[in-house]
């Protein structure tokens, strides 16, 4: 019996996803990644052509695709096409094989397996690098980052086990739920000496690599999914939700159910994501989902999310993916939580931003401006850095004092982000609110719809630049600001502001009450956001009273005390724009 030929005589393609688990899920994301490349954007028919082949090829034709299906299901050609004279099908055939090859000459694959074409066949195949694109691939040899291929795939015959590495800025310029060890020839060292000193002591360079690097998230078989519409949806659900955790820097995501590749510790997972579907009290379709800490068996977080079959699939996943990743949602609080007070470069000295963001305290700032100073250990979170320096060019003492110095210093730190990882969306986030800060609703709308492309479900991403962007006039700026309300985190502060004016703008009052904060943050710039953000809420809801009482503790809160609405309103809310509709606003509404 062959590889392709199950126990009772039926053929199946070797990558078909009942010959292997989870290759489905793996080449719908794959391919998903591959649609979003500019080349297969600016080509739709050759965009069209490659989904169809990966979707004849997970319904198990692809074996049976032929230069007429392709032309008339694929290409969308009348169906009195004539094959045998016409060669269109097989020039776009072509095409895509060498669009696919660059594109794997730029990138390094999402999920480990490359997808291709071979010579001869039409179905689409999944396999590592060294056989898909032989002429790409290279040995090992002193490349700093290497992927691992991870047991349970790696076990099919169909793909090498041979570790095949990329250049650092290909590979870290993928999303972050490729398999990251530290540097090949580094980690050898380290592994060497440990093991000649006979000590059980861990290294300070290996504990600093464990520790200054986001967390690793195993991302768990969807169960439940029995039937087929179950299966169907479980099957798509993993694949959105891997791909969603994917987008965002704050954890790196692995497939499957391993939680280890090695006796080192170095990639060694902290978290398991388990989903389960089921019904709920009223007879609809549920995802349970959890999150536990594995070392403890803690349960971090826990949500069901009911699954509403008359809208996209996505759209009922996306408040579950921002709640886990987003930067003040369940995995960033629990890692905010155990590391806090500490200041180590890399992934915790980004941790210590957000909480400067939520408190404004200016000693804290101080101490985070200081570790933003030194490298993160690995590409996507060295681009995070410099967009976050861009961030505190703004956040800083004398951001008011010196605007046009410290926009100089947020474009440059802005672009440096942007080299270092354009697939990041907090280096294209920092540019776009940048651009929107000056005035530039052109610039800033550009970046914007890269920050929203790269991770669409980052709630700060999504009310920031959706209010600069409703603004400046742009439509999308309202569904980024709906999915925003949807997706945000209960006490996060930071987008507040920019969700209550949308609220306000949009006529949408019956938002504003959940948008409420309960308690004041800290002392400083925190205290005087809080009460304007109280004092709109008020007096959009026409409680005057209460409005002129918050709008008085904003101005002894204020670091300039008793000035004019307008420079006391710089230190909280930093474009011209929004600063001057905000002081009409609450003129309008007798507040001041």
């Amino acid at each position: 019996m062959t590889n392709d030929q199950n126990k009772n005589g039926a053929i199946y393609p070797a990558e078909h996803p009942q010959s292997r688990p989870g290759i489905e899920s793996s080449m719908r994301i794959e391919a998903t990644q591959i649609l979003k490349d500019q080349q297969f954007l600016n080509a739709p028919m050759l965009a069209r052509l490659f989904n169809w082949l990966v979707e004849e090829t997970l319904a198990g034709r692809g074996d049976r695709i032929k230069s007429y299906t392709i032309a008339v299901e694929g290409l969308g050609r009348p169906d009195d096409f004539d094959s045998q004279s016409d060669s269109y099908p097989r020039v776009q055939i072509g095409r895509l094989r060498k669009a696919l090859e660059t594109y794997y000459a730029k990138h390094g694959p999402i999920q480990l397996l490359c997808l291709y074409l071979q010579p001869g066949s039409y179905r689409v195949r999944a396999g590592g690098l060294d056989r898909a694109y032989p002429q790409l691939y290279r040995p090992l040899s002193q490349e700093s980052s290497v992927q691992i291929i991870p047991d349970d795939i790696a076990a099919d015959n169909n793909v090498h086990l041979e570790v095949f590495p990329l250049s650092a800025t290909n590979f870290m310029s993928r999303k972050s739920n490729m398999l990251l060890i530290a540097a090949a020839l580094i980690a050898a060292l380290l592994i060497t000496v440990a093991v000649l000193s006979g000590s059980g002591q861990s290294s300070p360079a290996k504990v600093m690599a464990k520790h200054s690097n986001s967390p690793v998230v195993v991302l768990a078989p969807i169960a439940g999914g029995d039937g087929s519409q179950s299966a169907s949806i479980a099957n798509s659900a993993y694949a959105i939700i891997a791909d969603g955790l994917s987008r965002s820097w704050v954890a790196r995501v692995r497939i499957g159910g391993e939680t280890e590749t090695s006796s080192s510790g170095w990639t060694a997972a902290k978290y398991r994501l388990e989903m389960q579907l089921g019904d709920g009290r009223n007879g609809e379709t549920m995802l349970f989902v959890r999150l536990n800490e594995i070392d403890s068996s803690t349960v971090v977080w826990s949500t069901s999310q009911p699954i509403d079959t008359a809208k996209p699939l996505v759209d009922n996943l996306g408040p579950v993916i921002a709640q886990l990743t987003g930067p003040f949602g369940a995995i960033a609080s629990n890692e905010s939580r155990l590391t806090k007070d500490r200041f180590d470069p890399g992934y915790i000295c980004l941790l210590r931003y957000l909480s400067f963001l939520k408190s404004r305290d200016q000693k804290l700032g101080t101490r985070v401006f200081q570790c933003l100073q030194k490298p993160a250990p690995e590409n996507r979170l060295e681009a995070v850095r410099y967009a976050l320096l861009a961030f505190y060019s703004f956040e800083a003492e004398n951001a008011v004092s010196q605007r046009g110095a410290n926009i100089q210093d947020a474009l440059q730190h802005s672009r440096r982000a942007i080299e270092i990882n354009p697939n990041e969306a907090y280096a294209q986030f920092a540019m776009a609110r940048t651009y929107f800060i000056n005035s530039d609703c052109s610039s800033g709308h550009r970046y914007a719809q890269l920050a929203f492309s790269a991770n669409p479900y980052d709630p700060i991403i999504l009310a920031i630049l959706g209010n600069f962007s409703s603004i400046c006039g742009y439509d999308e700026g309202l569904e980024m600001l709906d999915k925003a309300y949807q997706y945000r985190v209960d006490g996060e502060s930071y987008a507040r502001l920019s969700l209550i004016l949308s609220s306000i703008r949009s006529g949408q009052l019956d938002r504003l009450p959940s948008l409420r904060d309960a308690g004041a943050n800290q002392d400083g710039i925190g205290l005087a956001y809080h009460y304007l953000c109280e004092t709109l809420i008020a007096a959009a809801l026409g409680e005057t009273t209460s409005a002129s009482e918050n709008w008085e503790q904003f101005v002894a809160a204020s670091p300039e005390p008793r000035n004019s609405p307008d420079k006391m309103l710089r230190h909280v809310i930093l474009a011209d724009v929004v600063r001057a509709k905000v002081t009409l606003y609450l003129s309008t509404k007798r507040v001041i």
